[in-house]
């Protein structure tokens, strides 16, 4: 008790003491003339509540990165982290993380945020970006539908069949987004709706299983091909006997040239697993290993040679959060992060190497959420949502944009086309070509990269919208437009050539519009002949024979010949890998067409690569190089007399490569 009392007098006399100090030291400062203000700080008004952002549930920790006025919000139990727009305070992402997430860090000179999750033993490193996707509305279509095929060819999306609310349609139409108008084209052979999925291979949109009701009460097993070139379609082998009287509701994956389809309704009870599997070469189907996780309706698409499938109803036809993953190479499947919530029907797209499922459907409720997939973190991010909430939507990308057509909500069945871009998708704007010659042009644009490292390129070919030759890159930065110009050789005099810039950045990839150019004739011309007559006329013709005669006419031929006489040639060369080694390409299939004759000559390749065309006429020949697997080479030959050796080169049709050809040698 003495001790307690000595203490706190103590105290109060060193508390005393040093007031009398501060007195002191004022009365000495005040005599020195120096003024000396002592504020006494106002009392600040009670802070209040300004706004309420609901994120995941139990947040447990906060980071903010200044550089991009991004707040990051941990959610211990829900394994989420909620990424927060400071200027708009909104949540624009929610992303996976590990078990129990409870702290954030920021690095903002990276702009990388670290999660520690508390009982995964990990952290989580997210990639922060200031910049979003932002959507627009584009042209609706003329018909109102859901549940369509859908598929990009050639810049080009194709929208088939659907359900226009009372039943299934053969409606077929083509959108374009140069122009931002549609067209209607040749109607499918039969109603369809909710198919297995949709896939291109060769140019052509395959369209596997789907209900056609009214006209029956299941699903079918018929496969529709449709051929933009001809306007046509036409029917593959039917869906394997597994499936019973048909099958609707799959995905349908394209690797290596052959249809990865599942087919999980039947029109009975259940929803199935199957996977199976249609190869164009031999008109065959195959059954596969089964996917772990039933997926009705679900997102899907390929990123590599991969075939991921997301969401949709379950065994029961429950809405579904599963991702699967199928490798063709070892017939496996493997389960991912789950989706960031529980959808059916909604739109897939693959772009960057990421899956986007986009709207959907649970329980009454329709939606216009976008989640996105990176395969590379196994995590899902939430990107800008759609003005549109829709379930049943077609999609397609084309150029790096995201194009959502049709589907239903609350209101009815839709027509509305929306598109989604990146803000920092690079600007690719294509210009006129200069120094044209007779063999090479300086192909021109403007990028503008966005503040990304960007690589720029030009497509060109002899063909509007098929372009069989890539030029060297350039590389561009910055967030101005930036010139762009590249040379390219190796061209066909007389000849008219399509092109367009493109430019590559980690936001994406954008091409600019097509533009042209025509090449010169040759310098060299075929008649006169250049050998001059070793007995020359005493005055000279004024419009000699290609061929003079050894005893010349004092007068002119009055029928001089101008077209060489017409000889038989030979067209002969390998087809080899344009990747790694050339390796040589079996069984491709090569088919030249006279431009003027429409008459044709055909070989296939050996197991070396070799093909040969006998008997080949003088004249101005298209070429067209198909193999399966592989993108199909269409170009334009010029055969004169005598022998000509060519290469072709093929691209894997899942690269960004393009086949092309090269002139070896004329004998």
């Amino acid at each position: 008790m003495k001790n307690t009392f000595f203490r706190q007098y103590i105290a109060r006399f060193i508390a005393l003491r040093q007031m009398h100090l501060v007195i002191f030291l004022l009365s000495l400062f005040a005599l020195s003339g120096v003024g000396v203000s002592i504020h006494t700080p106002s009392v600040a008004a009670a802070p209040t509540v300004t706004a309420t952002i609901s994120v995941g549930s139990n947040p447990a920790g906060v980071g903010v990165n200044s550089s991009t006025n991004h707040i990051y919000v941990a959610n211990l139990n829900d394994r989420t982290v909620s990424v927060i727009d400071g200027a708009a305070n909104t949540v624009i992402s929610t992303i996976s993380v590990g078990y129990n997430p409870n702290g954030v860090g920021v690095n903002s000179s990276t702009n990388r945020i670290y999660v520690a999750n508390g009982n995964s033993n990990t952290v989580s490193v997210i990639e922060d970006s200031a910049s979003g996707g932002t959507w627009a509305t584009k042209t609706s279509m003329s018909a109102a539908r859901s549940l369509a095929a859908a598929g990009v060819i050639t810049d080009v999306l194709y929208v088939a069949g659907g359900h226009d609310g009372t039943g299934g349609t053969t409606t077929l139409q083509a959108y374009n987004p140069t122009t931002n108008t549609w067209s209607t084209l040749a109607a499918m052979p039969g109603r369809r709706y909710l198919p297995d999925g949709t896939g291109v291979i060769d140019g052509k949109l395959y369209v596997p299983g789907g209900w056609n009701y009214p006209d029956s009460g299941l699903p079918t097993n018929t496969l529709f091909v449709y051929d933009p070139a001809t306007n046509q379609w036409s029917t593959g082998a039917p869906m394997p006997q597994q499936v019973l009287y048909g099958s609707a509701g799959g995905a349908t994956g394209v690797i290596g040239g052959k249809l990865y389809v599942t087919t999980p309704e039947n029109g009975y009870s259940g929803y199935y697993p199957y996977l199976h599997v249609y190869d164009p070469a031999t008109n065959a189907w195959s059954q596969l290993a089964s996917s772990p996780n039933v997926h009705d309706l679900p997102a899907f698409g390929v990123i590599g040679s991969k075939f991921y499938v997301a969401g949709g109803g379950d065994a029961n036809g429950t809405p579904s959060d599963k991702l699967d993953v199928y490798d063709p190479a070892t017939n496996t499947w493997t389960t991912k992060a789950s989706m960031p919530a529980v959808l059916r029907g909604s739109a897939g797209a693959v772009m960057n190497g990421k899956l986007y499922a986009i709207g959907g459907y649970v329980t009454g409720a329709y939606y216009n959420t976008v989640y996105v997939y990176d395969p590379s973190a196994d995590t899902w991010t939430t990107e800008t949502s759609m003005p549109t909430a829709r379930y049943g939507a077609a999609g397609g990308v084309i150029n790096g944009v995201i194009y959502v057509a049709g589907g239903s909500n609350s209101t009815g069945t839709l027509a509305t086309v929306e598109a989604f871009t990146f803000s920092s998708l690079p600007t690719a704007t294509t210009g006129s070509a200069t120094n044209v010659t007779s063999n090479s042009a300086t192909l021109n644009g403007t990028v503008n990269a966005n503040g990304l490292s960007t690589t720029a390129w030009f497509n060109y070919g002899i063909a509007s919208g098929s372009y069989t030759g890539t030029s060297t890159t350039q590389s561009v930065s910055g967030s101005s437009d930036t010139t762009v110009s590249i040379g390219v050789s190796g061209l066909s005099s007389s000849t008219t050539y399509y092109y367009r810039i493109a430019a590559s950045s980690s936001a994406g990839t954008s091409y600019g519009s097509e533009a042209s150019f025509s090449t010169t004739s040759s310098s060299v011309t075929p008649t006169p002949s250049s050998t001059p007559s070793t007995t020359p006329s005493p005055s000279p013709s004024p419009t000699p024979s290609s061929t003079p005669s050894p005893a010349p006419s004092p007068s002119p031929s009055p029928t001089p010949s101008s077209t060489p006489t017409t000889t038989a040639s030979k067209v002969y060369g390998y087809v080899k890998n344009n990747y790694g080694s050339n390796a040589p390409i079996a069984s491709a299939k090569i088919q030249l067409r006279g431009i003027s004759t429409g008459k044709t000559k055909k070989a296939t390749s050996g197991k070396d690569g070799y093909f040969e065309l006998n008997n080949v006429a003088e004249g101005e020949y298209s070429i067209w190089v198909r193999k399966t697997g592989y993108k199909i080479y269409k170009g334009r030959l010029s055969v004169e007399a005598g022998n000509l050796e060519v290469d072709i080169m093929m691209a894997k049709a899942r690269g960004r490569a393009v086949s092309s050809m090269r002139i070896i040698q004329a004998e």
